[in-house]
């Protein structure tokens, strides 16, 4: 009976040592970002368009850039004390100038167009933080969901013998898995208010336009965000 007890204070000893260890109450901030981000993507396509008779290849690649804007939900400390979790929703609209070959029976035409690609993502972050103090930087890591559109509008003039000019517009969209890299700096302006600065590296692997592309994103941006 006397071991029994002394084994169940031993065991209650040492977890209560284990609880005190982590902490009780999270710290939970939420924040939103604005910056730029340059895409270096593997997108190509070919289209077929009736109107013309014409088959619409691209025949550059397609590198853009624009805005990006992030809202982020993060829990600091629920495990240790440098360790943040959240959720995040980012936004990435690239835009660029696009070659394109179109070719039919009787005539070869170089065109150029305009490219849209724009790239809504929900993903959850896991990062190293410094939390304590006035100063946190961090690197995180997040995985999720993507879904992306991408849009070409182009002007189009047949040659002789009848000559023609319409608008071509094909666009198309998927979803896929998304996986980024980020390093940043947040500084508390106030015990409540945090300003800050990040870079992150995304990507994703979808299919567009009836190939497999892959997606990459570059990205920079401050941001502000609020503690409670």
């Amino acid at each position: 009976m006397g071991y029994r007890r002394l084994s169940f204070s031993a065991g209650t000893v040492c977890l209560g040592l284990l609880v005190s260890s982590v902490p009780a109450v999270a710290d939970y901030r939420i924040e939103t970002s604005i910056g730029i981000a340059h895409g270096d993507h593997d997108v190509t396509f070919s289209e077929s368009v009736e109107r013309f008779g014409l088959s619409i290849k691209s025949v550059s690649t397609v590198n853009g850039s624009g805005p990006t804007i992030t809202i982020g939900f993060w829990a600091d400390g629920l495990i240790h004390e440098n360790l943040s979790l959240g959720l995040e929703y980012l936004r990435i609209e690239n835009s660029a100038d696009l070659a394109l070959a179109a070719r039919g029976p009787d005539q070869s035409v170089a065109v150029d167009a305009d490219f849209e690609l724009d790239i809504t993502t929900i993903l959850v972050n896991a990062a190293y933080r410094r939390n304590g103090g006035a100063i946190h930087p961090y690197a995180a890591l997040g995985i999720g969901a993507a879904r992306a559109a991408g849009e070409v509008d182009s002007e189009i003039t047949t040659g002789a013998p009848m000559s023609e000019t319409g608008e071509v517009r094909f666009s198309d969209s998927n979803y896929a898995p998304a996986v980024q890299v980020a390093i940043g700096l947040d500084y508390d302006v106030t015990k409540r208010i945090y300003v800050g600065a990040a870079a992150r590296y995304f990507t994703i692997d979808t299919r567009l336009f009836g190939r497999d592309e892959v997606v990459r994103e570059l990205a920079a941006g401050v941001k502000l965000g609020l503690s409670f």
